[in-house]
């Protein structure tokens, strides 16, 4: 049996505490793909969900300015 919504979401807040990352690859059809990654970039696991807790605080994360910061020195521009 999968994590709920909002398991999903304190496992995203607790991610990023830690000082990693993460980032939606893919936010459609009622389902969201989330890349979570280690503080240098490095894909760990996917998250991939329909639970409306998640997707809501997605969307409110892209409604205050967007997903946690890339981790520094991963920019290769």
């Amino acid at each position: 049996m999968g994590e709920s919504g909002i398991d999903q979401v304190e496992k995203l807040r607790r991610w990023e505490l830690s000082g990693a990352s993460w980032r939606v690859v893919d936010r459609a059809g009622g389902r969201a793909v989330v890349e979570l990654c280690t503080c240098t970039g490095e894909l760990m696991e996917t998250l991939t969900s329909s639970e409306a807790a998640l997707l809501a605080y997605l969307d409110a994360r892209v409604a205050e300015g967007g997903e946690p910061p890339a981790p520094s020195g991963t920019d290769l521009g």
